[in-house]
């Protein structure tokens, strides 16, 4: 939530390399639920479903943890995406504008 967010917000101004212009972006999936028993059950349905690892080449129920980190590995910006609803570009460009996870312009790596 936003307290969460607002610590590592903190934490991550306060460490020298909050102001160099590059960040590191990576998704992964974010298991939250093994049995359909499980699933029925849990209260993230508005956020959790069902996707594709593909590194693990297996199908999971859970969600996809987007995260933005400086190149010391810091938590800049991150959240929790369906894995089928929304697009991982649109996110990421959601959590470079919205969330402010660097002091201006900046160059992002990252595998897509």
């Amino acid at each position: 939530g936003p307290v969460l967010f607002a610590a590592a917000q903190w934490l991550a101004r306060a460490i020298p390399t909050w102001h160099e212009k590059l960040r590191l972006m990576d998704g992964t999936p974010l298991r939250c639920a093994a049995s359909r028993v499980t699933v029925d059950r849990s209260g993230l349905g508005g956020i959790a479903g069902y996707g594709r690892g593909k590194s693990h080449h297996a199908f999971y129920w859970g969600a996809k943890l987007l995260l933005i980190t400086t190149a010391e590995g810091a938590v800049t910006a991150f959240c929790l995406a369906h894995p089928k609803e929304l697009d991982e570009r649109k996110q990421a460009l959601h959590l470079l504008h919205v969330q402010r996870c660097a002091p201006g312009p900046c160059a992002v790596v990252c595998d897509k």
